[in-house]
């Protein structure tokens, strides 16, 4: 298991997680607070490619089968809430669940604002 095998780089962009890790090297579980009128925070688990959404006012819905790459957009974009509803809310299978969480991953990563 060499750390080299290729496929494994650095993006310029500030996340939580890296895309194409390195055989051995285990992605990590990130929660992230974003500026947005509709989404309080994220998290995601690149290796499940789950994707947790806390909404402001709807609750929690959990999305499957996200790409990194999808999430490094939301993160970055000028817009998360529109960047939400054009390419991630209507596009990947999802999970209301606005009672109750059924996991919870450890807060890496986060802005600290509370609105």
């Amino acid at each position: 298991m060499s750390p080299g095998n290729g496929q494994g780089g650095h993006h310029g962009q500030q996340a939580p997680y890296r895309e194409g890790s390195p055989q051995g090297a285990r992605p990590r579980v990130a929660t992230v607070e974003l500026a947005s009128h509709l989404i309080r925070e994220i998290t995601y688990d690149p290796v499940t490619q789950i994707l947790e959404i806390e909404h402001r006012l709807k609750g929690h819905r959990r999305y499957f089968d996200v790409p990194p790459a999808v999430v490094i957009n939301l993160v970055t974009a000028p817009s998360p809430g529109w960047y939400y509803t054009q390419h991630i809310r209507d596009a990947f299978p999802r999970d209301d669940d606005g009672a109750h969480r059924h996991f919870s991953f450890p807060r890496l990563f986060s802005r600290g604002h509370h609105h």
